[in-house]
């Protein structure tokens, strides 16, 4: 799909591009010089934030695709570079605001986060896939879960209760709830409350 109706010519965008260079804004990369960056964080900040907020969403759901479609291509490759990618394009989406694309991805990305021990990120994904349900589905079940189970790992064992307390009416199996009634149990004993 073709979002923007931009009416420069390749002379036009190469000359803008010298321009900035010359500047001082962007500069090539060292290794290899089709590869264009800013030359500081500050002014990739400024740019960005001029951006009109739904052309960045449009930006944003077209990085999201080609790294999506990058990703599906490098399925064969190693993990961790799997796993980065993904959790690139998932940032894309987020971004983008585009319900679907978060949906399909987020929980997943939270799962990557959790196994890495990148918690604050876990969470943020959890957050945003259960931001995405209006009911209380599996996704939503075991997103509450796995954020009770990062609460309990860090030592914030109130919010581990309560994400855990959540879900406890949503649990079938009896194995499973008793899984959860181990992990309130636990976060229970660790902060000291014993009654």
């Amino acid at each position: 799909t073709q979002y923007f109706d931009f009416t420069f010519s390749n002379e036009d965008i190469v000359k803008t591009i010298d321009k900035a260079i010359d500047f001082q804004l962007l500069e090539k990369s060292t290794t290899d010089k089709s590869i264009l960056s800013f030359s500081h964080d500050q002014i990739r900040e400024s740019f960005y934030d001029h951006i009109n907020p739904e052309i960045k969403k449009i930006i944003h759901f077209q990085i999201g695709v080609t790294l999506e479609n990058n990703y599906q291509t490098k399925a064969e490759n190693k993990r961790e570079l799997e796993q980065s990618l993904y959790l690139n394009f998932t940032n894309h989406f987020i971004l983008s605001e585009n319900k679907e694309k978060i949906l399909m991805y987020a929980f997943h990305a939270g799962m990557i986060a959790k196994e890495k021990y990148s918690n604050q990120k876990a969470l943020k994904y959890f957050n945003k896939a259960i931001d995405q349900v209006d009911h209380k589905n599996d996704i939503w079940v075991y997103s509450k879960k796995n954020i009770g189970e990062i609460y309990l790992r860090i030592g914030q064992y109130n919010e581990s209760i309560k994400s855990f307390k959540e879900i406890l009416d949503c649990i079938k199996d009896d194995y499973e709830k008793a899984e959860i009634m181990k992990q309130i149990s636990q976060a229970y004993f660790k902060k000291g409350d014993w009654q």
